[in-house]
Parts: structure tokens; sequence; C-alpha cells
């Protein structure tokens, strides 16, 4: 077993690769008094627990096995024989010496989880692949069991995976502060943002509720709407994440739309519930134009009772007003997720269930400038359009460039 050296972009190229515990500490643990080294003990420690539980070996994830000097944490996965090995509490950010890992243990058996943690730790926040490295512990089973997790990959699985990441542990969420949106009518709504409020800001958002009576002018409303939305933007420059209910659907679908007489905001991720709106919707459109860049349309089985008849009424024959609620919008740019018989969200619900689908993507911006020079060539084919090729040249003619 030999690890590889990094490649250009300071990481492990794609896979898993295999290494003894001492080869990893010699690799990854190095210098005097550093950040690095300062995890060998607690590396020890937990290899002790994985022999423990009967684990042949420990996957290793994230900024600690690449070229970083400061990696923020350590991120793994240990895999045990069975459910009653995984009895230690792991729903926390564990802190020891001041040295932070987040473990997950998994019972070998819930192989559709594992695969699914693993497909979430090989992409970075790019979608770029990185490695991993697995320490085996065992003399006996030097190779990888996992080698083939590609062959696993599913949009729903990573979603049940990132939602099970976030929620174990205390969501820090970002060290740029974002703003969160919430769009609702104040009958159901109401004491609901306060009770997500200190939720949503221990996790370093900006918390920005709109609050609204249904039974006032729908024009009056979204006038006022799209003000009080584009000051907040203007305000905190800062891209958005929208939670947006009912009528707040309708609304925030107008402001997209209604772009002449206002200052447009851009917006990272959108989630809706009951949506009102259009199922054909021209989602693409707005993120051609890097106006949004990810929708979620919770789909609930239980929309249709849950949306009053007086709303619908009133917004029968309003323009892009429709039943999403029900079908989903076909645009294959919006990922619409089903729900359960959801009925009125509660905050813990919110909390447990829809604030970590804001994470999917990764937020953190860290070395954002020399990750899009190394990979200019991947990134623009993946995600620009060549009507933006000259980016390319912008971005190596200029010394301080600014997302």
């Amino acid at each position: 077993m030999s690890l590889p050296e990094f490649n250009m972009r300071g990481t492990l190229e794609k896979g898993i690769h295999t290494c003894r515990s001492d080869e990893f500490y010699e690799r990854f643990c190095y210098g005097k008094n550093t950040i690095r080294s300062n995890y060998k003990e607690v590396l020890e420690q937990m290899f002790a627990l994985a022999v423990n539980r009967n684990a042949s070996s420990v996957i290793i994830a994230g900024s600690f096995v690449t070229n970083k000097p400061e990696p923020n944490d350590l991120d793994c996965i240990l895999i045990v024989p069975n459910e009653e090995c995984c009895n230690l509490q792991t729903n926390e950010l564990l802190d020891m010496d001041g040295c932070e890992l987040d473990i997950i243990i998994i019972s070998e058996s819930r192989k559709d989880i594992i695969y699914a943690f693993l497909n979430m730790l090989s992409k970075d926040r790019y979608s770029l692949d990185v490695g991993m490295v697995e320490v085996v512990l065992d003399k006996y089973k030097d190779k990888s069991t996992w080698e083939d997790y590609d062959d696993y990959y599913s949009v729903e699985t990573l979603l049940v995976a990132r939602e099970a990441y976030i929620n174990r542990h205390i969501i820090r969420s970002v060290k740029k502060k974002e703003v969160l949106v919430t769009v609702c009518n104040a009958e159901k709504f109401l004491w609901w943002n306060y009770e997500i409020a200190p939720i949503v800001s221990s996790g370093g958002w900006i918390f920005a509720p709109y609050i609204f009576f249904e039974d006032c002018d729908v024009e009056t409303l979204l006038q006022h709407f799209k003000e009080w939305l584009s000051l907040i933007y203007c305000t905190y420059e800062s891209d958005l994440c929208v939670y947006a209910d009912g009528m707040g659907t309708f609304l925030l679908g107008r402001y997209l739309i209604d772009e002449s007489k206002y200052r447009k905001a851009n917006f990272d991720k959108i989630i809706l519930s009951k949506a009102l709106l259009k199922p054909d919707f021209n989602w693409s459109d707005l993120v051609k134009k890097h106006t949004v860049n990810f929708v979620i349309n919770l789909l609930d089985k239980s929309a249709e009772k849950n949306i009053s008849k007086h709303i619908l009424s009133k917004l029968k024959r309003a323009p892009f007003f429709g039943e999403a609620y029900i079908c989903g919008f076909k645009d294959e740019g919006v990922l619409n997720y089903p729900y359960n018989d959801m009925g009125d969200l509660s905050s813990e619900d919110f909390k447990s269930n829809v604030l970590p689908l804001y994470h999917m993507e990764g937020v953190m911006q860290e070395n954002i400038f020399n990750v899009c020079l190394e990979n200019i060539t991947e990134i623009m084919n993946r995600d620009m359009y060549t009507a933006d090729i000259n980016l390319a040249n912008s971005l190596f003619n200029n010394t301080y460039y600014k997302e």
C-alpha cells in the first residue's frame, strides 16, 4: 500500500486510497506543535475505538487528506459489524483537545447509507472529484471493500446522507454569513418564525422573515414584497436563501419574473412548499442568468387540502399561478423532493428536515480564487455557457478577482 502524490489542486485523485496507520501519521500529521500534529493523538484514540468495535478500517475524507496546512476538521466514516456497535453518541461535532472530528458510525449492513456518504465525501464544493483514504486496521484486509461506491450514486440517497450528515452535529453553517428569508402567511407562521429564529441564527445565518396577511390586495402586497426583498439584498450584499410557503411562493415567483422595475437579488437556494406557480415555470432560464443557483420543490401529498380555498380563488386568474404544489415542476433544473403528509411544518421539522437542505452543495467560501484558477477548464466546461468563455481570460488577467 502506498498513498499517491497530490494533484495540481492539492487533493488526492478520485478513489479510496489505502494505507496503514503509521503511513497516515507520517503523511498527514506532520510538523511539531502544528494543527496537523495535534491530531495524531486523537487519531490514535479513534483507531483504538475502531478496533474495539471490530472495525477493519476507518475512511477519512475532507480537507485533512489534502495539502492544506491547517485543515478545519477531520471527517471520517467508521464502518462496524452490526447495529449494536453503533451506540456511541455521535449526534454532535466532537471536540477533543481542540481537534474537531466529524465521526459517522455505520453498520456494514447499511450499504445504501455507506455508499451515499462515500459519494457525498468524494466531491468538493465545486462538485469536483477528490480522493479519500482508508486506514486499514486489519492486516488481512488491505484492499478497500467500498471501492465501487461510484456505481451506487443516486440523488435520492445522496440527499438522505447529506441531511443526516448536517443533522448529526451542530449546524455551524458558513464562515461568510448568508441571509435566510422566510416568506409565509401570518396566520400559520407568525409564532413559527419566532421558534425557528434562534435555530437559524445559531447556525450563523442572517434571519429575515417576511410575514403577510392573505386578505391583503395581491398587487399591493407584491409591490411591498419586491421593495422589501430588494432592500434586504442591497443591505447585506449576500446571495439569499429562501423558504417560501403557499402564497409566498407566488410572491417570490412574481419577484423573479418582474425584473424590469426592480434591482434583482441573486439567490443561492430556494425551497418551496405548497408552490402556487405553474408547473412549466421557467426556472432554467433564471439559473442560466445566474439569478438562482438551486431550487427544491417540496412535494406533499397533503398539500392540496392545506391550501385555503380563499387563496386559490384569489390567485386563480393571476399570471404564473399554477398547481406545482400537486404535480411538481416540469423543469429538469428543479428537484421535486417528495414529502409524506407534511401538513403544517413545525419548527422541529424545519430544523431536522428542511434547514439541512440549504447545505447540500456546501457553502464554505475558502480559497475560491485559487481553486477557480486551478480548475478553470473543468469549471467552465461543467458550469458555464459558451457566451461566457471570455471569463477565463479575465480570471487570469486580474490579480484580484472576486466571485
